[in-house]
């Protein structure tokens, strides 16, 4: 009995104490790394990055707030600060696959390709024939620009698996990157034969036929992807680029902007959007450059545009110029008219305002124009010791009709009218042009494109504004005509690492009247040249270009003389609301300048935009966010 009573006491006893001691364990604070972990596991990865900050603050060699914190880094690309954490890991346990493979992705997709292949290199030689790590070293050749090593890599692991998807997923992304959209179109559909609902080989499909030129197809395939992942990103941006290429302008920006609400940093379409013109945001671009022949005269040039776009349905906006050239300097004391040897006045000025403008009325028809008043402003127009400056005023403008009639053909007309104050040798003369031009091309393959242009033009000269005759420069009171023909071919290469863009051109001007009336002026000029271009970009904020021309050319039926010119472009991206870019370029054609077949020029340029934003241009090649991401 007392055994009994006893054990009453003490379970009397011992249950406030039992009941305390489970009251103070259930309001003891819950350790960061545990509170990470669970807003991880909610997808709430601002939150999760902030208790794991603090669970390394407390206890620096926690490993998996460690590989936890570098991941999320990761996947908001952070790589800088993820690459010192695993390397920090890396410190405490150098064999740890975890945080190697952690280490190689933030290399991989910090473009820092070099080492992660070193590094993936040396986990297989640890782990041979993980197909884990194959698959991602093939990733970081591919992204690389190595395609060669990546097909190699690709070829070897899935002839061991045939059933590794992504393997042969990536295997087809290569084969389209190099230029081989049939390859790429038979292993989708290989992947499709087995199943039919997987969306990344759809929305490939979509592209490989895309690149093909069978839109309608791509259509289809893209419209598959879409209806059973309405947010495929890879099926958004390329539905774009059909519309884009079909000429359904309106079309292709409101799927750009569909691709651009899901995904902010989706590079296709924010490239797409810049080429059509970044119509969701108003631009102001400032430039300045200038241009030096080899009579030692120089033509500066500097303004300005600005464009609102009308939701891709238009344009509206302004743009202002002014030119100055600058005459050689000293005249020849023995001439007729006497003159000081060194001019107080040898400038040309010209100036001009115009309202611009533009609608899309349907997917094949356009409509573009502009006008404003020109101001020219001449010296010597009394040649003499007492000589002075004249002042003329002209109206200037074009209308420009472009017609997308089918995917492979559209048709350009345009009528203009204005000064020629591009030529440095027009310094002295107030020359005016008309012209009617019309140019065809023709799109036999998305990567070819087919160009011809013939103008009339007629060229006005004011003589109360030309140099006296006696001076060098003919005074004819007829106006003169001259007729143009010219012919191009440019082929986009099947490369994905560098843009490269092979050329060639042809050009044949005849004019009615062979006087110099401060503008070309042969009697007849035929010119052949052919060329490349190379662009590329560094990183996701810095792009250049270069190119050169090689050909002949002759003049008035004399032999042909050799021409070459080069040219190169550097641009900066700085954040997603400017860009400045400067270039230069030589040649010694004689169609650069009037006065001599050797021209420098060089300028820069400097482009604002405002409000909603399609962000600036990015690499061409793939990135993580393309394929091979966090979703994977």
């Amino acid at each position: 009995m007392k055994t009994v009573v006893l054990a009453v006491l003490l379970t009397i006893a011992v249950l406030p104490l039992a009941a305390s001691l489970a009251r103070a364990e259930d309001t003891a604070p819950t350790p960061p790394d545990v509170l990470g972990d669970r807003e991880f596991l909610r997808s709430n990865y601002t939150a999760a990055e902030k208790y794991y900050r603090e669970a390394l603050a407390a206890h620096p060699d926690d490993m998996h707030s460690l590989t936890r914190l570098a991941t999320l880094l990761n996947w908001r690309g952070g790589y800088a600060e993820a690459i010192d954490l695993y390397q920090r890991g890396l410190r405490q346990d150098p064999s740890s696959m975890e945080l190697k493979r952690g280490l190689a992705t933030s290399l991989t997709w910090s473009e820092q390709y070099g080492k992660a292949l070193t590094l993936y290199r040396e986990m297989l030689a640890t782990r041979p024939g993980d197909e884990g790590i194959t698959f991602e070293m093939a990733q970081a050749q591919a992204w690389s620009g190595d395609n060669a090593a990546a097909k190699d890599t690709l070829h070897e692991m899935v002839s061991r698996n045939p059933r590794h998807i992504k393997g042969r997923l990536l295997l087809a992304q290569v084969h389209a990157w190099t230029g081989e959209p049939v390859a790429a179109e038979r292993i989708y559909r290989s992947l499709l034969a087995e199943d039919p609902g997987n969306v990344a080989a759809l929305a490939g499909l979509g592209d490989s036929l895309n690149a093909q030129g069978r839109n309608d197809e791509a259509q289809a395939a893209y419209a598959r992807a879409l209806a059973i992942d309405p947010k495929n990103r890879t099926a958004l941006e390329g539905r774009a680029r059909v519309f884009q290429s079909q000429g359904r302008t309106p079309q292709a920006l409101e799927a750009v902007r569909q691709a651009l609400e899901l995904y902010p940093d989706a590079r296709d379409a924010r490239r797409l959007g810049r080429e059509i013109g970044g119509p969701l945001r108003p631009s102001l671009q400032l430039f300045a450059s200038t241009n030096q022949d080899s009579d030692d005269n120089d033509l500066a040039q500097w303004g300005g545009i600005y464009t609102h776009y009308l939701g891709g349905r238009g344009y509206v906006g302004a743009s202002f110029t002014h030119a100055q050239t600058n005459g050689a300097g000293e005249f020849d004391d023995s001439a007729p008219v006497t003159l000081p040897m060194e001019p107080a006045n040898t400038t040309a000025r010209y100036d001009t305002l115009r309202a611009i403008g533009g609608v899309h009325f349907s997917p094949h028809f356009s409509l573009y124009a502009e006008a404003g008043p020109e101001r020219t402003i001449f010296p010597f127009v009394n040649a003499g010791p007492e000589s002075s400056n004249e002042v003329r005023r002209h109206a200037a403008g074009s209308l420009t009709l472009e017609i997308n009639g089918a995917d492979w053909f559209t048709l350009v007309a345009s009528a203009s009218q204005e000064r020629l104050v591009g030529t440095t040798q027009a310094f002295v003369n107030d020359v005016g042009i008309r012209a009617a031009t019309l140019t065809t091309i023709f799109r036999p393959h998305p990567s070819l494109k087919l160009r011809l242009t013939g103008q009339k033009a007629e060229f006005t000269d004011n003589s109360a504004a030309d140099l006296a005759s006696n001076l060098g420069t003919p005074e004819v009171d007829r106006n003169n005509h001259r007729a143009l023909l010219s012919a191009g071919a440019s082929w986009r290469l099947p490369v994905r690492a560098v843009k490269i863009t092979l050329s060639c051109n042809a050009r044949w001007m005849a004019y009615y009247l062979d006087v110099d009336h401060g503008y070309f002026h042969p009697d007849q000029y035929l010119s052949d040249s052919a060329g490349f271009d190379l662009s590329d970009t560094i990183g996701h904020n810095f792009y250049w270009g270069v190119g050169a021309d090689r050909g002949v050319q002759r003049i008035d039926h004399n032999g042909g003389d050799d021409t070459f010119s080069y040219r190169g472009l550097a641009g900066v991206n700085l954040g997603d609301s400017a860009s400045f870019e400067a270039y230069f370029a030589h040649s010694n054609s004689a169609l650069t300048t009037a006065s001599g077949f050797n021209s420098t020029e060089g300028g820069v340029r400097l482009v604002f935009k405002f409000g909603a934003t399609l962000g600036p241009a990015l690499p061409a090649r793939p990135g993580p966010a393309d394929s091979g991401g966090k979703d994977d």
